[in-house]
């Protein structure tokens, strides 16, 4: 699965999870079921992040290079930051992006 983020300034935070949704329900059929599937996953092992200790900060540092890539394709770190932050916002709040 491949995402392009970008950055949007000033964005409150309803309406960066409305704009997460729309974004992701444009996926394919395939991508979207697995996308749900993993994230729904992951927010079941940040539940127990007292024993594991995978918050949802931590998952988003560990799997979001993995979702998310940058416009041009390549990694920089520059482009760390956003896909966490994105990857940590989609954990947050999966329970009103994928309904």
């Amino acid at each position: 699965m491949v995402f392009y983020v970008w950055c949007v300034p000033a964005v409150s935070s309803d309406r960066q999870v409305e704009l997460m949704k729309t974004l992701i329900e444009s996926l394919p059929e395939e991508n979207y079921a697995s996308l749900r599937y993993l994230i729904t996953f992951l927010a079941k092992v940040s539940a127990n992040s007292e024993v594991n200790k995978m918050t949802n900060s931590n998952l988003a540092v560990v799997f979001g290079p993995n979702l998310l890539w940058g416009r041009d394709n390549a990694m920089s770190l520059s482009a760390i930051g956003p896909i966490n932050n994105f990857t940590r916002i989609l954990l947050d709040h999966q329970h009103l992006v994928f309904t």
